[in-house]
């Protein structure tokens, strides 16, 4: 008990009574351990046979600490009305159906929930006998499994079952992270151009001001500012194209590396210049492409250049 054991029970005294009562008090007892409850999935059979639909319960009714709900449709009719009726968490296909086979199944409904802007749910396709080409195609047509009846055990289809549900989740939940993140990106860079705009109107009034005019590197800095507000300006509407609703960086064009090259010299003109960086740059060529990710892709190349560079003075050389 001072190892941190809840009770003590001998053998041969053991009721089913003692054993229940221990069982409980030991699950509720102050800092005791608390079990979360079983998973309940509900799983969508698409089988013309009702030997397997059968065995496919049975099987899954043995996985412990998961509880599954059934709902059978025997055409790929039938299961595609089902599917979209219920929303199942798996479906189980066989992949020869009445009407036609599993692969003209997945292709019908990826193509309908393509049409709806949804993505293929959990669905592991069984089959009677295995074949190398038919598991590669459905897998590629968005089954997340290929299973062999001759091998089901409860083990197998069981871990199948629960692991595709548990990766489909995972990657629902991450989607949706991944837009939240793309509705803060597009705020963020709405939200920053009224500082910028600002920002630039006070230097127009500086650099208008006749109280106190500036002088030559006083207007090289106001220079070099309207410069990088300049250049923030064009990241953040890109940012703003970019995180867009269609996310359409628009069409591709014929993108001079020279020009871009000289925005990059100009973004990075302080660190150029601070630790005497000398800039080789030999005549490039005209590519197609996006001007706006071939500038930042072209910027970060040159600034990891020089940061990662451990020379007394650093060499840059740009080429193609």
């Amino acid at each position: 008990m001072r190892a941190g054991a809840a009770d003590y029970l001998i053998k041969g005294s053991i009721s089913a009574e003692s054993l229940n009562a221990a069982v409980s008090t030991a699950l509720h007892a102050p800092g005791g351990k608390s079990f979360a409850p079983a998973s309940r999935f509900h799983v969508l059979i698409i089988d013309d046979n009702p030997t397997d639909a059968e065995r496919y319960r049975r099987l899954l009714a043995q996985v412990a600490h998961e509880r599954f709900d059934f709902t059978e449709a025997q055409t790929g009719a039938d299961g595609l009305e089902a599917f979209h009726r219920l929303k199942p968490d798996c479906v189980l296909l066989d992949y020869g159906l009445p009407d036609f086979d599993g692969l003209e199944f997945l292709q019908t409904l990826g193509e309908e929930q393509s049409k709806l802007g949804l993505a293929m749910p959990v669905i592991v396709m069984l089959t009677g006998q295995g074949s190398e080409a038919v598991a590669v195609e459905a897998m590629k047509r968005g089954a997340q499994d290929y299973l062999v009846k001759d091998a089901l055990s409860k083990e197998i289809l069981g871990r199948s079952v629960t692991t595709a549900i548990e990766k489909h989740r995972l990657q629902t939940r991450l989607i949706d992270k991944e837009r939240e993140f793309e509705r803060f990106c597009y705020a963020v860079a709405h939200d920053m151009q009224a500082p910028l705009r600002r920002t630039r109107q006070f230097c127009g009034l500086l650099r208008k001001s006749g109280t106190n005019p500036l002088d030559d590197l006083g207007s090289q800095y106001l220079q070099l500012v309207e410069s990088n507000i300049d250049s923030l300006q064009m990241m953040l509407k890109d940012l703003l194209n970019y995180y867009s609703s269609d996310r359409q960086q628009g069409e591709r064009s014929g993108v001079d590396m020279n020009a871009v090259v000289a925005t990059v010299r100009d973004s990075l003109a302080e660190q150029i210049g601070s630790r005497g960086v000398v800039l080789n740059v030999e005549p490039l060529t005209v590519i197609q492409g996006y001007a706006a990710a071939l500038t930042q892709l072209m910027q970060n190349l040159i600034d990891n250049a020089i940061k990662y560079n451990r020379s007394a003075v650093p060499s840059v050389a740009v080429t193609c």
